[in-house]
């Protein structure tokens, strides 16, 4: 199921909001100093209820078994979910956005219709929660930290490297 998508800002973060049944978070992938090829490739910070950024999950790379394929996956922990983890895998788009989209693992966890916000907003949009608009600069949200930004490639690389896995595509410098 998909559940969003993220598009590099201004200062080329990958920003965007994910809303699921359970969970609606604004976030923002954050780069990582790899230590080992098989580190996360960058940080999941998702907005939490004071407002401040802070850590939901990771994401690595992975390549399709049969395509080859570029994708990251990982899990988060949204706030307000009592600590439930939540599988979602990100797949570029040919603009150079990511589609993020959940893996609803087995058994499958039905909300019930009083869990999730239903809210009459629009995706991409915040529900009035009574507050009113917000003063804050940056549409009210804290300002992402400097030297954040995940470097995930370009929607060219991705292209480029469609097709069978080989250790050329799957070994690549750290991010």
């Amino acid at each position: 199921m998909n559940i969003g998508n993220l598009k590099r800002n201004d200062d080329g973060v990958f920003t965007g909001r994910l809303v699921h049944p359970d969970f609606s978070v604004t976030i923002y992938l954050a780069s990582v100093t790899r230590t080992k090829e098989r580190s996360p490739v960058c940080d999941v910070m998702g907005m939490n209820p004071s407002r401040e950024w802070a850590k939901l999950g990771s994401l690595f790379e992975q390549a399709g078994r049969e395509t080859g394929l570029i994708f990251y996956q990982g899990s988060i922990i949204p706030p307000k979910t009592d600590g439930k983890r939540y599988y979602i895998k990100l797949f570029r788009q040919d603009d150079g956005s990511f589609n993020v989209s959940w893996d609803e693992p087995a058994p499958a966890r039905r909300a019930t219709i009083n869990s999730a916000d239903m809210g009459e907003h629009e995706p991409g949009q915040q529900s009035d929660d009574g507050l009113g608009e917000s003063t804050a600069p940056n549409g009210g949200l804290p300002p992402i930290p400097a030297g954040a930004p995940a470097d995930l490639g370009s929607a060219n690389d991705a292209a480029s490297r469609r097709g069978k896995a080989t250790k050329a595509n799957t070994e690549e410098a750290a991010i």
